[in-house]
């Protein structure tokens, strides 16, 4: 059995070891119920996407080199 803390926050500090087993990393969202016993149980939400993969994958497959043209372009002429 391990024990985890609550904060003045109400945040809940899950082991590593129960972390690791259920594969629940920071960020992911996690699922509570609850029975009439009173009795919580928590198991892995989805996992965040991780948008990190997605830098750089549209580079040179744009029109626009820069989001300064672009942003020219739909805005029109800017008159000094």
């Amino acid at each position: 059995m391990k024990i985890g803390r609550v904060s003045s926050k109400h945040q809940v500090t899950l082991p590593v070891e129960l972390m690791r087993a259920a594969r629940i990393r920071p960020g992911d969202q996690v699922r509570f119920d609850i029975d009439e016993q009173g009795q919580i149980s928590l198991a892995p939400g989805r996992h965040a996407p991780d948008l990190g993969a997605f830098i750089g994958a549209w580079k040179g497959r744009l029109p626009y080199g820069a989001g300064q043209e672009l942003a020219d372009d739909l805005r029109g002429p800017v008159e000094p």
